[in-house]
């Protein structure tokens, strides 16, 4: 048997299989012609699969298995010759038969009509199982034959032959009970018009067909039957005649318009019925463009052209072949229609309106919004209607108490009515709106769209506009709402209270105090003078946090303040520059002002005559200035003489702010340091010898020098005479810790520039000022306080030194110099081991020389007499100024181990003046290398070339003494004293050979040590 020849005869299988066919001729090619055949009706299953409505997934699975069986064929056809060798092989006859009973029975089935095919569901999966069975025992033969199939085709026609054989194929479950249905139909010889109208709705529903394509189920089953009777399939011919039997009075088409009039859920919860004729019998739906055919049917005008696209030309009514197709409005029907319908909305409007005035249930409150909403979703006209019928006022009733979903459905309603004109709008106001929108707003800020979307189209009247404004806290409650929610609501709520602000500057300034400023700056920029100039005046009092003031500034309130500065009236810079002064208080907003281009334009007005203006830009330059670049940026303006001319001016706050701006320059840049030198020193010395000089410009002016004396080329031009020096300390006792921290730095700025200058400090006896500096002010003050004493206690000035320094000691400042060395800052650990070195140079001469008696006294142990550990005689804090009696050695070891170089280096020199006297030189080594000092000096090695020459200085007087010569103690220093001589400076490599010189390392008179 060959398949090839029908297959090709239809036209269905491709040119190119058909063309090589063709040329292939003879008896002996029937193995060729088998495998052509197969390929071809491979493809042919594929598409009949797809035209089977009943069970189709059945017969795309079986065509998926033969797709898997594909490359196995397409192997066989390239092997043409071994095919003609073996032109009758039965393992291929046999394949071939297997696959053409497939074909042929998908081709049988893809003509039978629907309900057929419904009725014998089951026997068709049975069928379906004896080909799978059969295909299989086909592959067995094939794989088991001489022919040499690769490996990877026969692994996979291998598996494919277990799928077929493990395959369990079932019909739908649904199919096989309409069988069972039609079965007991026919058993019964059911035949009556209910029965077959409702079988057949039963089957369109199942194929989800529309309802009044029900018919074509009947022509189908007619043309099928009546091609058994032509084809003589006696068998299948009783069966078909009973099955159309069972619906052949099946009134489909006649009856649809009563069966979509029961169906259909247009028809809402209304005492009107729509009329049958509503009803396209097509789609069973209520039509929406009515037309009407030749006979006078009417349709749904897209249904019936859908009808006709689909090739047929008869009435689906009558069945009747049409002569014209034209389509004709049916707009008498239409117009009733819409009468019947409008009428019917209308009655379920005043329905749902009249259950929400009721007392209704939750469920129904919703039932009823809904109601109305998709009305008016149909119809937007009807929310005309909800007015007239006085329903805005109980949606505004219920709207607090309903759920979330209610109410927003309520808002959207209600935003729509108001969207209707201005009297809607009014009339929804005047129904008490605007509280209950308030209050909801504040319990769901985050979710208040719906409600900031009905209160903005309120707002476009006067009335709401005012309604609004009259709530209490609405300006808070709807600013809130701008940043707190959607992007929606944010944008919402933004162009509300843009509207609201429109031309009312109080309106403004509520909405900047509840933290929204971009109304605020929106009126700084396009307002007329009188609103911009009482919007700069509420900036300036609105006493803003810090955060405020920042995004005042970030919303861009700046520019327009300086464009008012510039150009407006004097009253309108009066209040921009308030304002300006007000906004850089802050520190993140000085930078950004000073970026915006304020500083021009503040130096211009420093020479105003109106003394207001001129307080305003001075304050707000003295702010910037605090700012190391805007400070250099308004030296180079040229402000600093104008602010030094600004000093003779008898106004004490316009002298105050020019004070306070140079102080801040003068901190900050050294270029203004320099300019004050040659410009105004001499003036500031004189202000402050003036009686009538203010408190704060005192307090500047002390700055102001403080941060000249810090300057080592500045403070040169602070003129160090007596009457100076004694202004300034009379100055302590009376001033608060600030300025009294200014009055120190200045003066040791001042004890930096001289001998002189130290001299005549000593003369001004300040001990006891200083004194009380260092016992109860605070650690600044501290500082100070000892960095002045630092300078003017140096033994090296003149013999008055000695006397001060013993008046410091009974006024018991040397513990607190002990306790500051132990817990104060760097600088002030520093300056106190300076100071405790010179009390120390001092004390050999101080200490007590006791005679024979008392010395043999203090040997046995007395008291009393006890000898100092290193000085030859007694000592005490008060009277010696003993480093030892202090109890300073161990904190300055330990200076030595953990402070900075240069501390370090002032710990050692107080230190090496225990080993300064050759008669005490092996007790004060004693001493220090209890408290382990070489290990603490080898830590400066390297640090400095200034700290190496400390440490080997001190590791050289050690090992002056021959009993710590020995390995145990020169161990840690040696490693230090050899990196020197090859690193360290000339001084330096001079006294580490001098060291190892003594632990004969180096050879006695060494020329490294000349």
């Amino acid at each position: 048997m060959s398949i090839l020849p029908p297959v090709l005869l239809r036209g269905e299988s491709s040119s190119a299989i058909a063309i090589e066919y063709c040329g292939i001729m003879g008896r002996e090619l029937e193995s060729v012609e088998l495998v052509l055949g197969m390929l071809c009706a491979i493809d042919e299953i594929k598409k009949l699969a797809n035209e089977i409505v009943v069970d189709k997934a059945i017969f795309l699975r079986i065509a998926y298995f033969l797709v898997e069986l594909r490359p196995c064929v397409d192997y066989l056809f390239q092997q043409q010759d071994f095919l003609r060798a073996h032109p009758s092989l039965p393992a291929l006859q046999s394949l071939a038969t297997s696959i053409d009973a497939i074909y042929t029975h998908a081709r049988s089935w893809s003509k039978r009509s629907r309900i057929y095919l419904l009725y014998c569901c089951t026997y068709l999966v049975k069928e379906i199982h004896t080909i799978a069975k059969n295909l299989a025992d086909s592959l067995k033969s094939l794989l088991e034959d001489t022919i040499a199939v690769p490996s990877d085709i026969r692994d996979q026609t291998m598996d494919l032959r277990s799928k077929l054989l493990e395959v369990k194929f079932f019909s739908d479950l649904n199919n096989e009970e309409l069988a069972r249905t039609i079965s007991a139909g026919l058993a019964e010889g059911l035949s009556d018009e209910a029965y077959a109208t409702s079988l057949l709705r039963k089957i369109a529903t199942h194929l989800r067909m529309p309802l009044s394509t029900a018919a074509q189920l009947k022509m189908e089953l007619q043309r099928d039957k009546e091609s058994a009777e032509l084809e003589r399939r006696e068998k299948d011919l009783q069966v078909l005649k009973d099955l159309y039997k069972l619906v052949e009075n099946g009134a489909v088409l006649a009856d649809v318009r009563k069966l979509a009039s029961e169906d259909s859920t247009v028809r809402r919860r209304s005492s009107l019925t729509p009329p049958s004729s509503f009803f396209c019998p097509i789609t069973g739906q209520v039509m929406q463009d009515p037309v009407v055919v030749e006979g006078g049917f009417t349709y749904e005008k897209s249904a019936i052209l859908e009808w006709f696209e689909r090739g047929h030309r008869t009435c689906p009514d009558t069945g009747v072949e049409l002569v014209s197709l034209e389509l004709i409005p049916n707009l008498n029907l239409r117009q009733a229609m819409d009468e019947f319908f409008d009428r019917m909305s209308k009655e379920q409007l005043t329905s749902a309106i009249e259950k929400i005035r009721g007392q209704a249930t939750p469920s129904e409150l919703k039932a009823a919004i809904e109601t109305i909403q998709e009305l008016i979703d149909h119809n937007p006209n009807y929310k005309r209607y909800v007015v007239s019928l006085d329903g805005v006022e109980p949606l505004v009733a219920i709207l607090k108490p309903s759920a979330a979903e209610v109410k927003g459905k309520i808002l959207r309603l209600l935003c729509g009515i108001a969207a209707l004109g201005d009297e809607y709008k009014v009339g929804i106001i005047d129904s008490g709106v605007v509280p209950v929108l308030l209050r909801l707003l504040t319990k769901n800020q985050g979710d208040g769209g719906d409600v900031v979307q009905l209160l903005w189209e309120i707002s476009k009247v006067q009335a709401g506009r005012e309604a609004i404004l009259a709530g209490q806290g609405s300006i808070v409650i709807v600013t809130s709402a701008v940043s707190i929610g959607s992007m929606d609501q944010n944008e919402q709520a933004e162009k509300l209270l843009k509207v609201l602000c429109n031309g009312n500057p109080r309106v403004v300034v509520q909405v900047a105090m509840a933290g929204y400023f971009k109304p605020l700056v929106m009126h700084l920029s396009t307002g007329n003078n009188d609103l911009r100039r009482e919007l700069a005046m509420s900036v300036h009092n609105l006493n803003l946090n810090e955060s405020s003031s920042e995004s005042l500034v970030a919303t861009g309130a700046v520019p327009p303040l300086l464009e008012m500065l510039k150009d407006g009236p004097l009253d309108t810079k009066i209040a921009a520059a308030k304002a300006l002064r007000s906004l850089s208080c802050i520190d993140t907003n000085k930078v950004r002002i000073a970026k915006a281009g304020a500083i021009p334009v503040l130096v211009k007005y420093l020479t105003s005559i109106f003394s207001e203006l001129k307080v305003e830009v001075t304050a707000t330059l003295a702010n910037l200035a605090a700012d190391r670049h805007s400070a250099a940026f308004i030296d180079q303006e040229g402000a600093v003489s104008r602010l030094l001319g600004m000093l003779k001016t008898v106004d004490n706050e316009v002298k105050e702010y020019a004070l306070r701006t140079l102080q801040c320059m003068a901190k900050n840049s050294r270029t203004v340091r320099l300019s004050l030198k040659d410009q105004g020193v001499h003036e500031l010395i004189c202000l402050l010898e003036s009686k009538e000089l203010s408190a704060k410009c005192q307090q500047s002016v002390l700055g102001l020098l403080s941060h000249l004396a810090a300057e080592r080329e500045s403070r040169q031009a602070i003129v160090a005479s007596r009457k100076v020096i004694r202004l300034l300390f009379n100055l302590i006792e009376r001033q608060p810790n600030e300025q009294v921290e200014y009055i120190l730095e200045i003066l040791h700025g001042m004890a930096k520039t001289g001998t002189d200058t130290k001299q005549l400090m000593v003369l001004e006896n300040p001990f006891e000022k200083l004194a009380h500096c260092l016992e109860s002010g605070t650690p600044k003050l501290k500082e100070c306080a000892l960095a002045i004493l630092s300078k003017i206690t140096n033994p090296n000035l003149d013999n008055a030194v000695l006397q001060a320094q013993l008046a410091l000691a009974r006024l018991g400042v040397i513990p607190q110099v002990v306790e500051l060395l132990s817990n104060g800052s760097d600088k002030t650990k520093r300056h106190a081991a300076v100071f405790l070195g010179y009390l120390s140079t001092s004390t050999p001469s101080l200490a007590e020389t006791l005679p024979s008696t008392k010395k043999l006294l203090a040997k046995v142990g007395v008291r009393r007499y006890k000898q100092c550990k290193v000085h030859v005689g007694k000592c005490s804090i008060r009277t010696t100024l003993c480093l030892i009696e202090t109890g300073a050695v161990p904190h300055l070891v330990n200076l030595i181990k953990n402070g900075n170089p240069r501390s370090g280096e002032r710990a050692v020199d107080a230190l090496l003046t225990l080993l300064a006297i050759e008669e005490t030189l092996e007790r004060g080594v004693d001493l220090l290398v209890k408290h382990d000092i070489i290990s603490a000096a080898a830590t400066l090695v390297g640090k400095t070339p200034s700290s190496t020459e400390h440490a080997v200085k001190l590791f050289e007087r050690v090992y002056k003494c021959k009993k710590y010569r020995e390995k145990k103690y020169s161990q840690v220093a040696v490693h230090s004293l050899v990196m020197t001589m090859s690193t360290g400076t000339v001084e330096a490599r001079r006294t580490a050979a001098t060291a190892l010189m003594h632990l004969d390392m180096m050879p006695q008179g060494s020329t490294y040590t000349i």
